[in-house]
């Protein structure tokens, strides 16, 4: 697999270079074969089973992970985008994806589906609700994500199709200032008649406050806690 690194850049300067193949920068380096300029372009070049690693920078834009990647963000790397296209920040769209290190910031949206979620619109006004399997969320801090109908997640992995959602591990995320649900995991098949979580997914060592803050009408859950919700 090939390793890409993304690095900050205020001049192109080959000595900070970290990658095998390929470096990025917020806007825009050079290295011997390929330049750079987004995350989202990164992506669309790698293949399944790389590694992007994102430098510190803030990056205006969202993400769609539509392969088999693992996309670790170095200290300092914040992906906040000033005009989203999808209704989740980083949107998870492939099994065996990995998302790490990253600040997701939604301050300023008026509405986003989730920081980071399974979720997204296909362009044409639909809503495709998507959940793989083994995905990885770690590591990360998710604030700020604002409420439209059905959104302001900062977390959430959601199916409905007839495929089991299997090994998913959620941990050491920090999650806060989010209109609904902290964590939210479920999946269901497509005619609501089966739930379709197996044991194998875990959640474990989040810390998550400051949830709910604008629920859907007539939403509550047992004891008012919205920090984390599995349906199962």
């Amino acid at each position: 697999p090939v390793t890409v690194s993304l690095v900050e850049l205020t001049e192109p300067d080959e000595t900070v270079i970290t990658s095998t193949n390929f470096s990025v920068a917020v806007a825009g380096c050079v290295n011997d074969s390929v330049t750079y300029g987004t995350i989202q372009a990164a992506i669309d070049d790698a293949s399944s089973g790389d590694t992007i690693t994102v430098a510190a920078g803030t990056y205006d834009e969202c993400i769609d992970i539509n392969k088999s990647l693992t996309l670790s963000g170095q200290p300092g790397a914040i992906v906040k985008p000033s005009n989203p296209v999808g209704s989740s920040i980083i949107g998870i769209n492939a099994d065996g994806v990995t998302v790490e290190g990253f600040e997701v910031d939604g301050t300023g949206l008026i509405e986003i589906y989730a920081g980071i979620g399974s979720c997204h619109w296909t362009g044409d006004g639909a809503t495709k609700w998507n959940g793989y399997k083994n995905i990885t969320i770690r590591n990360n801090k998710v604030h700020d994500i604002a409420n439209g109908v059905d959104s302001g997640l900062g977390i959430s992995l959601w199916r409905n199709d007839d495929n089991i959602f299997e090994n998913i591990l959620i941990e050491g995320n920090t999650v806060y200032n989010t209109d609904r649900m902290g964590i939210y995991i479920g999946a269901i098949k497509w005619d609501y008649s089966e739930w379709l979580l197996s044991a194998s997914n875990t959640i474990r060592d989040n810390e998550v406050y400051a949830t709910m803050l604008k629920p859907n009408a007539g939403e509550t859950f047992p004891g008012g806690c919205g920090g984390i919700a599995v349906d199962a």
